[in-house]
């Protein structure tokens, strides 16, 4: 990732995104947790790029306030549990999955999720939407939608599947979880959707059929570049290897 992070120190807004479960087995207790150096600080020391962090169940498991308040590396940047940024015609908007998938999340996590914030962050995510004016909007969440590995198909997450298909402005929702690499496309939806969840382990993925276009259960992550209407989605094994590569071009969305 260091060599991936150093051919991009020329190009603008170049940043990494943390895709959830950044902290295993049981998230930080606090803002001085050990995990903070072992984990992210100096193993990404030669990433010298902002980090915008997202939540997965496995965090859900400790402090996740200490997430949001972390300020020790400046790097971290996690102003909220869901949040969005926009870098010109481009907005990404990261959201919870624990909290979107209540009934789910409370088996991982042995915690109860009511439905007054899962209401309130769909609510959220569709005014987002809305009114967003973006050329490209990519989405990123801890659980996927769609998956060959063991997620399958996420029925709790059909729901938000339906918030971001409504305004037909969503190109890509990036996701982790399941430890393999996948890209996937629904032809209702018209969205690609990539599980990049093999940072520290892999396990089994399989054809989803009628959804996967490329899967593998190695350890490795997604580098995507977007340049005027085409976002280059690379999948990298951890020894730099390139093992899939896709070139896709931007919705045209409809002005309001």
């Amino acid at each position: 990732m260091a060599k991936i992070s150093a051919c991009h120190e020329e190009v603008d807004n170049f940043f990494a995104v943390a895709l959830g479960d950044n902290f295993y087995q049981d998230g930080v207790k606090g803002v001085d947790d050990p995990k903070w150096s072992e984990v992210f600080s100096l193993p990404f020391k030669d990433v010298k790029c902002p980090w915008y962090p997202i939540l997965g169940n496995h965090d859900w498991e400790g402090n996740v306030q200490a997430q949001i308040d972390f300020r020790t590396d400046s790097r971290w940047q996690m102003p909220n549990i869901y949040y969005t940024k926009t870098f010109g015609r481009i907005q990404l908007i990261f959201i919870d999955t624990t909290v979107l998938c209540p009934e789910i999340s409370a088996m991982f996590t042995d915690k109860e999720f009511p439905p007054e914030p899962r209401q309130k962050h769909l609510d959220w995510l569709d005014k987002t939407l809305k009114h967003s004016t973006a050329e490209w909007i990519v989405v990123f969440g801890h659980y996927p939608i769609y998956s060959g590995g063991s997620s399958g198909i996420m029925r709790e997450m059909q729901e938000v599947n339906n918030v971001l298909t409504k305004y037909n402005n969503v190109d890509c929702y990036v996701s982790g979880h399941d430890h393999c690499l996948q890209h996937l496309y629904c032809d209702k939806s018209k969205i690609n959707y990539f599980v990049s969840g093999s940072g520290c382990e892999r396990t089994y993925c399989r054809n989803l059929t009628g959804y996967s276009v490329f899967w593998v259960d190695m350890e490795g992550f997604l580098n995507c570049t977007i340049r005027g209407e085409v976002m280059t989605a690379i999948f990298v094994s951890f020894e730099g290897k390139e093992l899939y590569r896709v070139d896709l071009k931007r919705k045209i969305k409809e002005k309001g």
